[in-house]
């Protein structure tokens, strides 16, 4: 699946592990991936945007609702992913189909998190304290991005 991922995705996805070493998670669940979306850029940040969600205000949501970890540093390895994450990048794939895109960008990723949070977890609650609930607004959001051919797959 990775491989339908464009840069930015990439870029997402490695930053969502980074957000999880940084508030001492050894596991990457939907919190970390919608924490990097802002800075990952592309559409997933712009519809973040345009639903009137900036960084500043995410990263205290999320911080709020995730309980901070005492992992231990891991030095090599992949963070494994959570149940809710890995519906997280099912949901992305299933939103590029939607949009009949092979690859899988920012944008997609973030109505895969809006997809698959639980409202009692720390994605869903941060997700409820800044009012995104609605998917059907995120898709329209999503839907108004202007097209970019920039994020490609692959590279």
């Amino acid at each position: 699946m990775f491989d339908r991922f464009t840069d930015g995705s990439r870029k997402a996805m490695g930053l969502a592990r980074l957000q999880a070493q940084r508030l001492g998670h050894d596991y990457i669940g939907a919190e970390h991936v919608l924490l990097a979306l802002p800075d990952a850029g592309g559409g997933g940040a712009a519809a973040l945007v345009a639903l009137g969600v900036t960084r500043e205000r995410l990263r205290a949501a999320v911080e709020l609702e995730a309980t901070p970890g005492e992992a231990k540093a891991r030095s090599e390895g992949q963070l494994p992913f959570t149940a809710e994450a890995k519906s997280v990048l099912e949901g992305s794939l299933e939103a590029a189909q939607r949009a009949r895109s092979h690859a899988i960008q920012t944008e997609h990723i973030l109505l895969g998190v809006l997809g698959a949070a639980r409202a009692t977890s720390p994605a869903g609650r941060a997700l409820a304290a800044l009012r995104i609930t609605d998917l059907a607004a995120a898709q329209a959001a999503v839907s108004n991005l202007p097209s970019t051919d920039a994020e490609r797959a692959g590279g």
